[in-house]
């Protein structure tokens, strides 16, 4: 299983831009507010409860994976919270001025202790026609009574997610069914 680095970077903003259960479209059009697409026209959103909107929040500015996470891993702390926000301003201009560089986190599973390093499996070149019908197969292969069957996102064919080891738990059930009784 070849785990790739995912990279998460939690921002603290002094408040959410987003609208969530919290908001309600805007009453005036003076109301300074977030923005949403509905349709094709965009709507003016206002708190339903200002006290909660003004309230710190996290905000995950990005997560990668793969190569884009370890070059993002290999830059120091103080490029990486320039590179995201600036690119965070460009969605959201001048959202700087909530934002308190303090309070940027980043966490890269490559730079763990934990055995895995990483969010999900990830065949490489060639593995997946090499090893999925093997990393599949019951143990012990050779007999008529298998014991132990496997069943994880790891050996879904997409890899990833809640929906692919559920997927692959069906198949292996499917397979325990189909066992001589």
């Amino acid at each position: 299983m070849g785990f790739l680095g995912v990279g998460v970077t939690p921002i603290l903003p002094k408040q959410i831009w987003y609208p969530s259960d919290n908001s309600a479209p805007a009453p005036n059009p003076d109301v300074r507010a977030g923005y949403i697409a509905s349709n094709v026209r965009a709507v003016k959103r206002t708190a339903k409860q200002k006290h909660l909107s003004e309230k710190p929040a996290v905000f995950t500015a990005a997560y990668m994976w793969g190569a884009n996470a370890r070059r993002f891993a290999a830059l120091d702390a103080t490029q990486r919270t320039e590179l995201i926000l600036s690119c965070v301003e460009k969605v959201h201009p001048k959202c700087r001025t909530f934002i308190n560089d303090a309070n940027v986190v980043h966490h890269s599973w490559d730079e763990q202790e934990n055995p895995g390093h990483g969010a999900f499996a990830f065949f490489g070149p060639g593995e997946q026609s090499r090893y999925q019908r093997f990393l599949c197969e019951p143990h012990p292969l050779e007999s008529n009574e298998p014991r132990v069957f496997f069943a994880g996102e790891h050996l879904a064919i997409c890899h990833a997610w809640i929906q692919n080891a559920i997927q692959s738990a069906l198949g292996t059930v499917l397979n325990i069914l189909a066992l001589p009784t």
